[in-house]
């Protein structure tokens, strides 16, 4: 870059990343920008940004270099860091959904050797957790927890795509959020309805190809697990669309471990979805003290918070599908159907208490048989 050239520009840092400690470990302070979320949430520590002659304080910020040309999908933008050094330490990040593998990154920027590019680099994935309030003029706070080991990535000296593979535990993912979810709602003092889930993709760079006082990047594009994600997504395909993005990641992901324990006949894992005074109101049984002998009063427990009536061990399902939801009174109502062995299908109703995600009994509700 020419000195005219940079002259022309001014670097301004707006991301802080702080850590404090919590009964699990430590907790990462990241953003996203507002105005990203409509695509693919970003954010970067640094960019250039051009001042006209007659604005003293400069383009707004995600400009003509920032972030936000990562995530454009036009090969003839780039995010150029606006550091005081080279850019080795400036970080970037990027949310992603359930199921991604890795990502596509284009280096440097096509057509301008002197634009540096990244050598090597530390890849991390965090588990976010936002609400409303958690806001600044530009940017939306996530406290967020680590979500596996660090990656250290290597790419080539090119302008050609390069694939970045991650190995990434969903499973385990999800079950940390479980746990981190409660101490979230306690730090926010907010119901998990509120809450926002979201998986962010940390990058800090570490070195760079090139002399040059700048560090670029084209293009970023999250990779995915196409099986994994189709089928978590065919449990909710007949949902109109406002309805699931309505749901958010984490009750997502416990409709389908209440889908997936009831197919399998986990009990165990089907009583631990649901509020324990419920249980104790509608079966006089304790959870954490429950018998072998109490499993068929629980199994028409379960039954029942389906809007089914229970027939002794009928409670068997080939396949749960959700088909609507709708927030009544403090309450979720989640419309099912269930297919059994024989290929019968039900519909039923599954109620959740929107300020903890637990699922309780609706003793109003009927089933009404289709099929």
């Amino acid at each position: 870059m020419s000195d005219l050239f940079k002259a022309a520009f001014v670097t301004f840092l707006f991301c802080f990343l702080f850590t404090a400690t919590s009964s699990g470990g430590q907790w990462a302070e990241l953003n996203l920008f507002d105005w990203s979320f409509e695509k693919t949430p970003y954010w970067a520590t640094s960019e250039i940004q051009i001042i006209a002659d007659d604005d003293a304080q400069g383009s707004l910020i995600d400009g003509d270099f920032g972030p936000g040309r990562m995530f454009d999908g036009d090969p003839y933008t780039y995010w150029a860091e606006g550091s005081a050094g080279n850019g080795e330490g400036e970080t970037v990040l990027f949310a992603v959904e359930p199921g991604a593998d890795g990502f596509i990154i284009v280096n440097g920027a096509i057509g301008r050797n002197d634009i540096n590019r990244v050598s090597k680099m530390t890849v991390a994935l965090f588990t976010g957790f936002s609400f409303p309030g958690y806001v600044s003029e530009i940017a939306r706070g996530y406290a967020s927890v680590s979500a596996g080991n660090k990656t250290a990535v290597t790419l080539g000296d090119r302008h050609s795509a390069q694939t970045v593979k991650l190995t990434i535990d969903w499973n385990g993912i999800f079950s940390d959020m479980n746990r981190r979810m409660e101490e979230a709602a306690r730090k926010f003092g907010a119901p998990v309805s509120e809450i926002d889930v979201r998986f962010i993709v940390r990058l800090d760079i570490e070195e760079v190809y090139g002399s040059g006082d700048t560090t670029g990047i084209t293009e970023i594009a999250p990779l995915y697990d196409q099986a994994y994600v189709d089928e978590s997504r065919s449990r909710f395909a007949r949902m109109p669309g406002g309805d699931y993005d309505s749901l958010g990641c984490y009750i997502r992901h416990r409709l389908r471990s209440f889908a997936e324990s009831y197919e399998s006949g986990d009990l165990a894992a089907l009583i631990a979805l649901f509020a324990p005074e419920d249980i104790v109101k509608h079966t006089g049984i304790f959870p954490e003290e429950a018998e072998n002998a109490d499993q068929p009063e629980l199994w028409a427990y379960v039954v029942s918070a389906l809007s089914m009536p229970y027939k002794d061990e009928e409670y068997s399902a080939r396949r749960i599908v959700f088909t609507g939801a709708e927030l009544r009174e403090g309450m979720y109502v989640f419309d099912l159907e269930l297919k059994d062995d024989d290929g019968n299908t039900r519909k039923g109703r599954l109620r959740m208490q929107a300020d903890t995600g637990l699922f309780v009994q609706d003793d109003g509700l009927v089933e009404e048989a289709v099929g």
